[in-house]
């Protein structure tokens, strides 16, 4: 038998066994062929680390799951800008907003400082709402 170089070194040799021994050989993985190994390495380079908006995304789909509003309690829901607080009150029943209020208005800017509450539930309550439920 013939031993091949990659297992023994630089040089080969011969060696006979007696035909009812047999030597086991260690099994080395064949290299994935060309195209399956770009086929993995473009695999592996689509995986993407999700991004905060992508989490945030995730966090208001899994809310909104879960929360709905009605006529009697409508949703309130509020997203808050690095230099901005923008707040609606939503009735998802009939898909209209009742109520909304933003510091992006000048005058609420300056009289809220960055505080839209008392603003908003002085809308609901003129729109004919109640904000007891809140």
């Amino acid at each position: 038998m013939l031993a091949s170089p990659a297992l023994t070194g630089a040089h080969s040799f011969a060696a006979s066994v007696p035909g009812s021994l047999s030597i086991p050989l260690p099994s080395v993985p064949a290299p994935l062929p060309t195209p399956a190994r770009r086929a993995v390495l473009s695999v592996v380079a689509k995986v993407k680390v999700p991004t905060p908006q992508d989490d945030r995304i995730a966090r208001h789909v899994r809310l909104r799951k879960k929360v709905s509003g009605t006529t009697e309690r409508p949703r309130l829901s509020v997203f808050r800008s690095n230099k901005h607080l923008y707040a609606q009150v939503i009735d998802d029943t009939k898909q209209c907003t009742l109520a909304s209020a933003s510091t992006m208005h000048k005058s609420l800017s300056k009289e809220l400082e960055y505080s839209a509450g008392p603003t908003i539930a002085f809308d609901v309550r003129f729109a004919g709402g109640s904000t007891k439920d809140w």
